[in-house]
Protein backbone atom coordinates (compact mmCIF):
# COMPACT_ATOMS: atom_id res chain seq x y z
CA UNK A 1 0.00 0.00 0.00
CA UNK A 2 1.95 3.23 -1.16
CA UNK A 3 1.88 5.99 1.47
CA UNK A 4 -0.07 9.31 1.27
CA UNK A 5 2.39 11.92 -0.20
CA UNK A 6 2.86 14.74 2.07
CA UNK A 7 1.99 17.89 0.42
CA UNK A 8 3.72 21.35 1.24
CA UNK A 9 2.52 24.19 3.61
CA UNK A 10 1.04 24.21 6.99
CA UNK A 11 -1.63 21.56 7.58
CA UNK A 12 -4.95 21.82 6.96
CA UNK A 13 -7.33 23.23 10.41
CA UNK A 14 -9.52 20.37 11.93
CA UNK A 15 -13.21 21.19 11.53
CA UNK A 16 -14.18 20.97 14.72
CA UNK A 17 -10.96 23.49 15.44
CA UNK A 18 -12.76 25.94 13.25
CA UNK A 19 -16.09 25.41 13.92
CA UNK A 20 -14.99 25.79 17.86
CA UNK A 21 -13.52 29.22 17.37
CA UNK A 22 -16.54 30.31 15.33
CA UNK A 23 -18.87 29.66 17.63
CA UNK A 24 -16.21 31.16 20.31
CA UNK A 25 -16.83 34.46 17.97
CA UNK A 26 -20.06 34.14 18.29
CA UNK A 27 -20.80 33.51 22.06
CA UNK A 28 -18.87 36.63 22.44
CA UNK A 29 -20.51 39.16 19.90
CA UNK A 30 -23.78 37.92 21.65
CA UNK A 31 -22.17 38.51 25.30
CA UNK A 32 -21.43 41.79 24.16
CA UNK A 33 -24.89 42.70 22.55
CA UNK A 34 -26.62 41.50 25.61
CA UNK A 35 -24.60 44.03 27.87
CA UNK A 36 -25.21 46.74 25.59
CA UNK A 37 -29.22 46.03 25.77
CA UNK A 38 -29.00 45.78 29.45
CA UNK A 39 -26.66 48.82 29.69
CA UNK A 40 -29.57 50.92 27.54
CA UNK A 41 -32.18 49.38 29.71
CA UNK A 42 -30.81 50.48 32.62
CA UNK A 43 -30.35 54.00 31.68
CA UNK A 44 -33.71 54.69 29.99
CA UNK A 45 -35.77 52.83 33.13
CA UNK A 46 -33.25 53.95 35.91
CA UNK A 47 -35.93 54.06 38.21
CA UNK A 48 -38.20 50.97 37.29
CA UNK A 49 -38.32 47.93 39.40
CA UNK A 50 -36.74 44.69 38.25
CA UNK A 51 -40.31 43.37 37.34
CA UNK A 52 -41.30 45.54 35.29
CA UNK A 53 -37.90 45.79 33.75
CA UNK A 54 -38.81 41.82 32.79
CA UNK A 55 -42.16 42.88 31.39
CA UNK A 56 -40.39 45.65 29.49
CA UNK A 57 -37.96 43.27 27.95
CA UNK A 58 -40.76 40.37 26.81
CA UNK A 59 -42.66 43.41 25.28
CA UNK A 60 -39.33 44.62 23.61
CA UNK A 61 -38.27 41.41 22.09
CA UNK A 62 -42.02 40.74 21.31
CA UNK A 63 -41.63 43.02 18.69
CA UNK A 64 -37.76 42.53 17.86
CA UNK A 65 -38.59 39.46 16.75
CA UNK A 66 -41.21 40.08 14.76
CA UNK A 67 -38.69 42.65 13.33
CA UNK A 68 -36.14 40.21 12.72
CA UNK A 69 -38.31 37.73 11.24
CA UNK A 70 -38.95 40.51 8.26
CA UNK A 71 -35.49 41.65 8.18
CA UNK A 72 -34.32 38.41 7.42
CA UNK A 73 -36.84 38.06 4.43
CA UNK A 74 -35.56 41.22 3.51
CA UNK A 75 -31.80 40.08 3.24
CA UNK A 76 -32.84 36.87 1.11
CA UNK A 77 -34.44 38.89 -1.21
CA UNK A 78 -31.78 41.53 -1.23
CA UNK A 79 -29.19 38.28 -2.45
CA UNK A 80 -31.94 37.18 -4.93
CA UNK A 81 -32.29 40.79 -6.43
CA UNK A 82 -28.11 41.07 -6.56
CA UNK A 83 -27.74 37.80 -8.02
CA UNK A 84 -26.97 36.96 -11.86
CA UNK A 85 -29.61 34.01 -12.28
CA UNK A 86 -32.24 35.17 -10.32
CA UNK A 87 -34.81 32.88 -10.51
CA UNK A 88 -32.47 30.33 -9.69
CA UNK A 89 -31.34 31.86 -6.51
CA UNK A 90 -34.76 32.78 -5.37
CA UNK A 91 -35.39 28.77 -5.77
CA UNK A 92 -32.53 28.23 -4.24
CA UNK A 93 -33.59 30.53 -0.70
CA UNK A 94 -36.98 29.60 -1.27
CA UNK A 95 -37.33 27.33 1.67
CA UNK A 96 -35.87 29.56 4.06
CA UNK A 97 -38.42 32.28 3.14
CA UNK A 98 -41.65 30.45 3.33
CA UNK A 99 -39.94 29.51 7.08
CA UNK A 100 -39.97 32.98 7.95
CA UNK A 101 -43.33 33.98 6.08
CA UNK A 102 -44.87 31.32 7.98
CA UNK A 103 -43.59 32.30 11.45
CA UNK A 104 -44.89 35.51 11.02
CA UNK A 105 -48.47 34.18 9.90
CA UNK A 106 -48.11 32.16 13.39
CA UNK A 107 -47.00 35.16 15.07
CA UNK A 108 -50.06 37.49 13.97
CA UNK A 109 -52.56 34.11 14.40
CA UNK A 110 -51.02 33.83 18.11
CA UNK A 111 -52.10 37.96 18.41
CA UNK A 112 -55.04 37.70 16.75
CA UNK A 113 -56.51 34.65 18.94
CA UNK A 114 -54.99 36.61 21.99
CA UNK A 115 -57.44 39.39 20.87
CA UNK A 116 -60.17 37.60 20.00
CA UNK A 117 -61.55 38.33 23.09
CA UNK A 118 -61.58 41.96 22.70
CA UNK A 119 -63.22 41.56 19.18
CA UNK A 120 -66.22 40.03 20.72
CA UNK A 121 -66.49 42.43 23.30
CA UNK A 122 -68.15 44.85 20.47
CA UNK A 123 -64.88 46.51 19.07
CA UNK A 124 -65.02 46.31 15.47
CA UNK A 125 -61.74 44.65 14.06
CA UNK A 126 -60.34 47.00 11.04
CA UNK A 127 -61.75 45.55 7.55
CA UNK A 128 -59.19 44.30 5.31
CA UNK A 129 -60.41 46.74 2.59
CA UNK A 130 -59.34 49.80 5.01
CA UNK A 131 -56.03 49.44 4.26
CA UNK A 132 -54.43 48.52 0.66
CA UNK A 133 -55.05 44.88 0.20
CA UNK A 134 -52.66 42.84 -1.41
CA UNK A 135 -54.69 39.55 -1.49
CA UNK A 136 -54.23 38.66 -4.91
CA UNK A 137 -49.73 39.26 -4.80
CA UNK A 138 -48.73 38.74 -8.63
CA UNK A 139 -51.41 41.17 -9.75
CA UNK A 140 -51.26 43.75 -7.30
CA UNK A 141 -47.46 43.97 -7.43
CA UNK A 142 -47.25 43.99 -11.22
CA UNK A 143 -49.08 47.24 -10.76
CA UNK A 144 -46.77 47.99 -8.22
CA UNK A 145 -46.06 51.68 -9.94
CA UNK A 146 -49.54 52.60 -9.65
CA UNK A 147 -50.36 51.23 -6.29
CA UNK A 148 -46.92 52.55 -4.16
CA UNK A 149 -48.24 55.72 -3.53
CA UNK A 150 -50.99 54.25 -1.55
CA UNK A 151 -48.81 51.38 0.06
CA UNK A 152 -45.98 53.71 1.26
CA UNK A 153 -48.43 56.48 2.87
CA UNK A 154 -50.21 53.17 4.38
CA UNK A 155 -47.20 52.11 5.89
CA UNK A 156 -46.18 55.71 6.99
CA UNK A 157 -48.72 57.36 8.50
CA UNK A 158 -51.72 54.84 8.92
CA UNK A 159 -50.76 51.54 9.98
CA UNK A 160 -49.52 52.48 13.61
CA UNK A 161 -52.88 54.22 14.11
CA UNK A 162 -54.59 51.27 14.50
CA UNK A 163 -55.20 48.76 17.50
CA UNK A 164 -52.43 45.53 17.27
CA UNK A 165 -55.43 43.21 16.73
CA UNK A 166 -55.89 45.60 13.66
CA UNK A 167 -52.42 45.41 12.59
CA UNK A 168 -51.84 42.05 12.87
CA UNK A 169 -54.93 41.29 10.92
CA UNK A 170 -53.57 43.27 7.49
CA UNK A 171 -49.98 42.06 8.40
CA UNK A 172 -50.76 38.21 8.19
CA UNK A 173 -52.72 38.92 4.74
CA UNK A 174 -49.57 40.95 3.52
CA UNK A 175 -47.20 38.44 4.65
CA UNK A 176 -49.41 35.32 3.11
CA UNK A 177 -49.61 37.37 0.06
CA UNK A 178 -46.04 38.16 -0.52
CA UNK A 179 -45.16 34.60 0.11
CA UNK A 180 -47.47 33.71 -2.33
CA UNK A 181 -46.10 35.95 -5.06
CA UNK A 182 -42.77 34.68 -4.94
CA UNK A 183 -43.22 30.63 -4.65
CA UNK A 184 -41.70 29.49 -7.48
CA UNK A 185 -42.39 25.70 -7.98
CA UNK A 186 -40.07 25.06 -11.23
CA UNK A 187 -36.94 26.41 -13.29
CA UNK A 188 -39.68 26.94 -16.10
CA UNK A 189 -41.01 30.01 -14.03
CA UNK A 190 -39.51 33.05 -13.77
CA UNK A 191 -39.55 35.87 -11.62
CA UNK A 192 -38.24 39.69 -12.55
CA UNK A 193 -36.15 41.88 -10.76
CA UNK A 194 -38.90 44.94 -10.61
CA UNK A 195 -41.10 42.18 -8.59
CA UNK A 196 -38.08 41.43 -5.91
CA UNK A 197 -37.59 45.49 -5.49
CA UNK A 198 -41.31 46.14 -5.24
CA UNK A 199 -41.67 43.52 -2.46
CA UNK A 200 -38.82 44.46 -1.00
CA UNK A 201 -39.83 48.09 -0.69
CA UNK A 202 -43.36 46.65 1.04
CA UNK A 203 -40.87 45.09 3.23
CA UNK A 204 -39.02 48.35 3.73
CA UNK A 205 -41.69 49.64 4.73
CA UNK A 206 -42.80 47.50 7.10
CA UNK A 207 -39.02 47.57 8.82
CA UNK A 208 -39.42 50.92 9.54
CA UNK A 209 -43.19 50.86 11.11
CA UNK A 210 -42.20 48.34 13.36
CA UNK A 211 -39.19 49.89 14.43
CA UNK A 212 -40.36 53.19 14.68
CA UNK A 213 -43.69 52.31 15.99
CA UNK A 214 -43.04 49.25 18.25
CA UNK A 215 -39.44 49.12 19.54
CA UNK A 216 -38.55 52.41 19.70
CA UNK A 217 -41.30 53.93 21.81
CA UNK A 218 -39.72 51.19 24.15
CA UNK A 219 -35.82 51.03 23.20
CA UNK A 220 -33.80 53.51 22.29
CA UNK A 221 -31.50 52.43 19.34
CA UNK A 222 -28.08 54.71 18.49
CA UNK A 223 -28.51 57.41 15.63
CA UNK A 224 -29.88 56.21 12.64
CA UNK A 225 -28.84 59.29 10.69
CA UNK A 226 -26.34 57.08 8.66
CA UNK A 227 -26.18 56.25 5.23
CA UNK A 228 -26.54 52.92 3.24
CA UNK A 229 -29.03 50.27 4.76
CA UNK A 230 -30.73 51.83 8.49
CA UNK A 231 -28.69 49.63 11.22
CA UNK A 232 -31.32 46.98 13.31
CA UNK A 233 -32.57 47.89 16.38
CA UNK A 234 -30.06 46.18 19.14
CA UNK A 235 -32.95 43.99 20.46
CA UNK A 236 -33.32 42.88 17.09
CA UNK A 237 -29.32 42.73 16.63
CA UNK A 238 -29.53 40.70 19.61
CA UNK A 239 -32.04 37.75 18.62
CA UNK A 240 -30.39 37.48 15.17
CA UNK A 241 -26.76 36.79 16.79
CA UNK A 242 -28.67 34.65 19.37
CA UNK A 243 -30.42 32.58 16.53
CA UNK A 244 -27.03 32.49 14.93
CA UNK A 245 -24.50 30.93 17.72
CA UNK A 246 -27.79 28.56 18.28
CA UNK A 247 -27.39 27.16 14.48
CA UNK A 248 -23.24 27.31 14.84
CA UNK A 249 -23.59 25.16 18.21
CA UNK A 250 -25.78 22.90 16.60
CA UNK A 251 -23.15 22.02 14.38
CA UNK A 252 -20.56 21.90 16.51
CA UNK A 253 -22.69 19.56 18.81
CA UNK A 254 -23.01 16.93 15.35
CA UNK A 255 -19.54 17.58 14.42
CA UNK A 256 -18.89 16.35 18.23
CA UNK A 257 -20.85 13.27 18.10
CA UNK A 258 -19.19 12.27 14.66
CA UNK A 259 -15.62 12.46 16.39
CA UNK A 260 -17.45 10.56 19.87
CA UNK A 261 -15.98 13.97 21.17
CA UNK A 262 -17.78 15.03 24.37
CA UNK A 263 -19.13 18.54 23.40
CA UNK A 264 -18.62 21.77 25.66
CA UNK A 265 -21.21 24.51 26.18
CA UNK A 266 -20.89 27.70 24.58
CA UNK A 267 -19.11 29.44 27.21
CA UNK A 268 -16.47 26.84 27.82
CA UNK A 269 -15.70 26.78 24.22
CA UNK A 270 -14.94 30.41 24.66
CA UNK A 271 -13.19 30.10 27.49
CA UNK A 272 -10.66 27.26 25.66
CA UNK A 273 -10.42 29.84 22.24
CA UNK A 274 -10.44 33.28 23.85
CA UNK A 275 -7.15 33.73 23.13
CA UNK A 276 -7.43 33.35 19.49
CA UNK A 277 -10.08 35.54 19.07
CA UNK A 278 -8.46 38.39 20.94
CA UNK A 279 -5.10 38.08 20.41
CA UNK A 280 -3.34 40.39 17.72
CA UNK A 281 -0.71 38.41 16.56
CA UNK A 282 -2.58 35.49 15.08
CA UNK A 283 -1.08 33.29 12.49
CA UNK A 284 2.95 33.24 11.27
CA UNK A 285 5.27 35.41 13.08
CA UNK A 286 6.54 38.38 11.26
CA UNK A 287 9.33 36.69 9.11
CA UNK A 288 12.35 39.56 10.23
CA UNK A 289 13.19 42.57 7.47
CA UNK A 290 16.62 41.11 6.75
CA UNK A 291 15.32 37.79 5.89
CA UNK A 292 12.42 39.76 3.30
CA UNK A 293 15.32 41.62 1.73
CA UNK A 294 17.91 38.91 1.19
CA UNK A 295 15.06 36.47 -0.01
CA UNK A 296 13.79 39.45 -2.50
CA UNK A 297 17.91 40.13 -3.42
CA UNK A 298 18.42 36.41 -4.30
CA UNK A 299 14.85 36.10 -6.25
CA UNK A 300 15.74 39.06 -8.25
CA UNK A 301 19.67 37.74 -9.01
CA UNK A 302 17.85 34.27 -10.20
CA UNK A 303 15.12 36.73 -12.46
CA UNK A 304 18.60 38.43 -13.45
CA UNK A 305 20.57 35.12 -14.72
CA UNK A 306 17.84 33.45 -16.11
CA UNK A 307 17.51 36.64 -18.89
CA UNK A 308 20.96 36.05 -19.34
CA UNK A 309 20.26 32.39 -20.40
CA UNK A 310 16.85 33.24 -22.45
CA UNK A 311 18.52 36.42 -24.04
CA UNK A 312 18.22 35.21 -27.67
CA UNK A 313 14.46 34.16 -26.99
CA UNK A 314 13.31 37.56 -25.02
CA UNK A 315 14.69 39.38 -28.28
CA UNK A 316 12.84 37.09 -30.85
CA UNK A 317 9.94 37.89 -29.05
CA UNK A 318 9.86 41.62 -28.77
CA UNK A 319 10.64 41.51 -32.56
CA UNK A 320 7.58 38.90 -33.01
CA UNK A 321 5.78 41.47 -31.03
CA UNK A 322 6.80 44.62 -32.19
CA UNK A 323 5.63 43.40 -35.51
CA UNK A 324 2.39 42.91 -34.82
CA UNK A 325 1.64 45.53 -32.55
CA UNK A 326 -0.58 47.54 -34.29
CA UNK A 327 -3.87 46.53 -33.12
CA UNK A 328 -3.41 45.20 -29.61
CA UNK A 329 -3.98 46.85 -26.22
CA UNK A 330 -1.98 47.02 -22.93
CA UNK A 331 1.32 48.30 -22.13
CA UNK A 332 3.91 47.76 -24.84
CA UNK A 333 6.28 45.09 -24.54
CA UNK A 334 10.05 45.83 -22.93
CA UNK A 335 12.98 44.86 -24.73
CA UNK A 336 15.42 42.67 -23.28
CA UNK A 337 17.82 46.12 -22.93
CA UNK A 338 14.74 47.55 -20.74
CA UNK A 339 14.22 44.39 -18.58
CA UNK A 340 17.68 44.07 -17.68
CA UNK A 341 17.87 47.50 -16.32
CA UNK A 342 15.02 47.34 -14.86
CA UNK A 343 15.97 44.22 -12.60
CA UNK A 344 19.28 46.05 -12.00
CA UNK A 345 17.63 49.42 -10.75
CA UNK A 346 15.26 47.16 -8.29
CA UNK A 347 18.61 45.10 -6.98
CA UNK A 348 20.55 48.46 -6.18
CA UNK A 349 17.51 49.59 -4.58
CA UNK A 350 17.48 45.88 -2.44
CA UNK A 351 21.34 46.03 -1.34
CA UNK A 352 21.18 49.82 0.00
CA UNK A 353 18.30 48.69 2.01
CA UNK A 354 20.55 45.56 3.50
CA UNK A 355 23.46 47.80 4.08
CA UNK A 356 21.38 49.79 6.13
CA UNK A 357 19.89 46.89 8.11
CA UNK A 358 23.89 46.28 8.67
CA UNK A 359 24.25 49.57 10.73
CA UNK A 360 21.32 48.90 12.78
CA UNK A 361 21.81 45.02 13.64
CA UNK A 362 22.68 43.40 16.58
CA UNK A 363 24.12 40.39 17.53
CA UNK A 364 22.02 40.25 20.73
CA UNK A 365 19.61 38.04 19.32
CA UNK A 366 18.35 34.25 20.04
CA UNK A 367 20.91 33.15 17.58
CA UNK A 368 23.91 35.07 18.51
CA UNK A 369 24.85 35.20 14.61
CA UNK A 370 26.47 38.03 12.98
CA UNK A 371 25.28 40.17 10.80
CA UNK A 372 27.34 37.80 7.56
CA UNK A 373 26.37 34.67 9.74
CA UNK A 374 23.16 35.62 9.83
CA UNK A 375 22.78 36.35 5.90
CA UNK A 376 24.52 33.48 4.90
CA UNK A 377 21.82 31.35 6.86
CA UNK A 378 19.01 33.15 5.28
CA UNK A 379 20.28 32.61 1.77
CA UNK A 380 21.16 28.91 3.00
CA UNK A 381 17.48 28.64 3.92
CA UNK A 382 15.79 30.04 0.59
CA UNK A 383 18.22 28.10 -1.92
CA UNK A 384 17.32 24.91 0.20
CA UNK A 385 13.76 25.81 -0.10
CA UNK A 386 14.34 26.33 -3.93
CA UNK A 387 15.83 22.82 -4.58
CA UNK A 388 13.39 20.79 -2.01
CA UNK A 389 10.53 22.57 -3.95
CA UNK A 390 11.72 21.37 -7.79
CA UNK A 391 14.87 19.38 -7.53
CA UNK A 392 16.84 18.92 -10.42
CA UNK A 393 15.50 16.19 -11.69
CA UNK A 394 11.98 17.41 -11.97
CA UNK A 395 9.67 17.05 -14.51
CA UNK A 396 8.45 20.33 -14.76
CA UNK A 397 11.74 21.79 -15.21
CA UNK A 398 12.29 20.77 -19.04
CA UNK A 399 13.37 24.35 -20.66
CA UNK A 400 16.55 26.21 -20.77
CA UNK A 401 16.11 28.56 -18.40
CA UNK A 402 14.48 26.54 -16.07
CA UNK A 403 17.46 24.00 -15.65
CA UNK A 404 20.27 26.82 -15.99
CA UNK A 405 17.98 28.28 -12.89
CA UNK A 406 17.89 25.31 -10.62
CA UNK A 407 22.19 24.44 -11.72
CA UNK A 408 22.50 28.04 -10.47
CA UNK A 409 20.57 27.53 -7.06
CA UNK A 410 22.67 24.80 -6.76
CA UNK A 411 26.13 26.40 -7.47
CA UNK A 412 25.21 28.90 -5.21
CA UNK A 413 24.14 26.61 -2.17
CA UNK A 414 27.48 24.83 -2.20
CA UNK A 415 29.26 28.15 -2.16
CA UNK A 416 27.50 29.17 0.88
CA UNK A 417 27.99 25.74 2.30
CA UNK A 418 31.85 25.86 2.18
CA UNK A 419 31.60 30.02 3.59
CA UNK A 420 29.62 28.35 6.38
Amino acid sequence: MSQAVKKPGRPKKAQIDTLEVTLAKKYQAYIALGDQFLRGIDSQYPRVSNEHKVQLKHLIFSAAEEHRLWADVDNLLLSVQRHKTLTQQLIDVRDNVIISFVQLESIYTLILKSNSAETSTGQQSMPLESGPSIVNGSEWLSDFEENKTVISHWLKMQLHNHSAHEQALWLSATSHALRSALVIEDENSTITVDTIKNVRQIIRGILLSISKHKIDPLFKSQDKNQAGRPTLPIPTQLLRSEDSLLSTYRSYRLACQRLHRKSLSSQQVWEKNKHAIESTTLGRRTMPTLRVLINKQLGLKTERYCLTIDKEHIIEEFNRKNENKRGTKGRPALTYDQKVRKIDQQLDEVDALIKQQKTRFSTDTKSGLSFKQQTLEYQFIWLENKLKRQPLDSEQSQSKSANACLQYWSTSLEEIKSLK
